[in-house]
């Protein structure tokens, strides 16, 4: 062991900017303790919750070989969808189609091509176009993530349109 941390030593450029953490300090969200507390306990059970929720689906995934993660999604997205059919305004369910539209958009542009990824056969493997699947799932999505999403905004979405050349209308194809 101790030749391992003189190897360690010996590797290290003298100079070289080194920072070495010695302490942590624990900053509240305010300079009362109880709020401190409380706040700390609220965050733990938000944690606790979403690892809960995570450790059960596991264990769903593990009990039952033919349900996937992917099965799982797709059937809350199934439970959104009757939800938003059974709202009885126009209005309403245009809004939350709207809302659902866009996150649709992108939850899409991420698992098209993962989904052709895991898919496609072992015989038309072809490791330049792998190269351009994943940089479509991992630099275009979060890329086009603030486009998506912004457009929900009247007013860049008015900007949108008149650039697009529909003009100061307010809705055009598909809006």
């Amino acid at each position: 062991m101790a030749g391992c941390l003189t190897d360690f030593v010996f590797w290290i450029i003298p100079g070289q900017n080194q920072s070495w953490v010695s302490e942590f300090i624990l900053i509240g969200f305010s300079s009362d303790p109880t709020t401190n507390s409380i706040l700390f306990i609220v965050f733990l059970l938000i944690y606790l919750s979403s690892v809960l929720g995570n450790g059960l689906i596991i264990m769903l995934v593990c009990l039952d070989t033919q349900l996937t993660p992917i099965s799982l999604i797709v059937a809350s997205y199934i439970r959104i969808a009757m939800a938003i059919l059974k709202i009885k305004s126009t209005e309403g369910r245009c809004k939350a189609f709207s809302t659902c539209a866009s996150h649709m958009t992108v939850v899409t542009f991420f698992y098209a091509p993962a989904t052709y990824t895991y898919l496609s056969p072992d015989s038309s493997y072809s490791p330049e176009r792998d190269k351009q699947v994943s940089l479509f799932y991992s630099a275009l999505t979060p890329l086009l993530n603030p486009v998506v999403y912004s457009l929900r905004n009247k007013d860049i979405k008015g900007a949108f349109l008149k650039v697009m050349g529909y003009g100061r209308c307010t809705s055009g194809p598909g809006w």
